[in-house]
């Protein structure tokens, strides 16, 4: 092997290291992409369960009031039935 052959033979063993190591770094880049939107993924979904239990709470609370709305109007209170029981007797 003459010396410009091993010139050229010790360059493309640098160049195989270099693409070898822009190749790993390509990788890890990938890598942490994929991470961060997992973390960004996983913080939507947090951030969608708490909006959920949210509004479940809400509804249930609207729910609770309508029902006792509904209670209220339906039952006369003490003084209707003093009304009614004093009309029956006028």
């Amino acid at each position: 092997m003459t010396t410009q052959q091993r010139r050229d033979q010790i360059q493309i063993i640098e160049f195989e290291g270099f693409a070898a190591l822009e190749q790993l770094l390509l990788i890890q880049d990938e890598r942490e992409q994929s991470q961060q939107i997992r973390d960004m993924q996983a913080f939507d979904e947090e951030r969608q369960q708490e909006f959920n239990r949210i509004h479940n709470w809400d509804q249930r609370r609207l729910l609770d009031y309508q029902e006792n709305r509904n209670t209220l109007v339906d039952e006369p209170n003490d003084d209707d039935q003093q009304q009614i029981t004093s009309n029956r007797y006028a």
